[in-house]
């Protein structure tokens, strides 16, 4: 049969249209890794005290501020929770008595905020996207914002040379000690006075991390040596990727963590600060790294066994 000439696309006219089929899909892409791929902005300068650091023999440099304030606390504990999601730490009566195994199972902190209003309170930490482990490390150290390009190195961490948490204290004379998630090691290799570090990417192994904090928590704490103390348990995250939040495993990780709250509180003097915090939440499956509300509201409870609330002001 005869063909008619339109009946054929114009090898010109094709030409053109894969040309800006191609054009466009471009420009998609740099929209997106623009948009999207953001590249964080270092910034190389460090914060210094305006007149200059105290001496090391001099006693203010122990009882005041940089800027001259008498310190409140003489000592800071972090106890970082990885993956603890704010309704983990929220009881609900309601729910007894059969709530699901991540909740209602941490009841020492119902206790103090009962009892002690003026000692404790709890928070909903907002995590900023990506809601992975060393992204999320990064900001709440350097106070920055995360991005998603750098999810590639939450597997292999690299040193932060910029302003950070730990590097201020370590050039105001503070001691640092360190126990749990090993990350910390590639993040902050030359600024922990004292490290007690596991390895962490075994999302098999439930206990060997947090059973290591535990070991070392209260006789660490006990010496008095360090101005700064941070343990890192990573159970209730491994019990997360392994099992989902659902599973009975999560309810034992909790109870075992409920009980080593309750014994390093009843440690503490009068002269310490405590932050329990998630550095992200997780999903119904267990998972985390974007911008799902179960994977950024973390919990966060703050305690002294000195009075820092008012008891009405909730």
């Amino acid at each position: 049969p005869l063909c008619r000439a339109d009946d054929h696309m114009n090898p010109r006219r094709g030409f053109f249209l894969l040309a800006f089929i191609f054009f466009s899909r471009m420009v998609g892409f740099l929209i997106f890794s623009k948009g999207f791929l953001l590249k964080r902005v270092v910034i190389p300068d460090y914060s210094v005290c305006p007149n200059g650091p105290a001496a090391a023999s001099d006693d203010t440099h122990f009882t005041h501020t940089c800027n001259g304030d008498a310190r409140r606390f003489k000592r800071v504990v972090w106890l970082l929770i990885d993956a603890l999601r704010y309704d983990f730490i929220v009881y609900d009566a309601a729910l007894d008595p059969s709530p699901p195994p991540y909740r209602n199972k941490m009841p020492f902190i119902r206790d103090l905020l009962r009892e002690h209003p003026q000692h404790a309170r709890i928070f909903k930490l907002i995590a900023d996207p990506p809601t992975t482990t060393m992204q999320r490390l990064k900001a709440l150290t350097t106070g920055s914002l995360p991005t998603f390009i750098d999810i590639s190195s939450n597997f292999n961490s690299h040193e932060i040379l910029e302003d950070n948490l730990l590097h201020q204290a370590k050039a105001s004379g503070r001691n640092v000690t360190f126990m749990g998630d090993d990350t910390w090691l590639g993040l902050y290799p030359r600024l922990l006075t004292k490290a007690f570090d596991y390895p962490s990417l075994n999302v098999k192994d439930l206990h060997t991390v947090d059973n290591g904090v535990v070991a070392n928590l209260l006789p660490e704490l006990r010496k008095y040596d360090a101005d700064f103390v941070v343990g890192h348990f990573l159970g209730v995250d491994h019990v997360g990727h392994t099992y989902g939040p659902f599973h009975p495993t999560m309810a034992e990780k909790l109870l075992q963590l409920n009980d080593v709250l309750r014994s390093t509180f009843a440690s503490l003097d009068e002269d310490t600060i405590v932050f329990v915090l998630g550095d992200h939440g997780m999903t119904e499956t267990g998972d985390h790294g974007g911008e799902g509300q179960l994977e950024t509201d973390a919990g966060l409870l703050v305690y002294s066994k000195r009075s820092i609330f008012d008891p009405w002001q909730v």
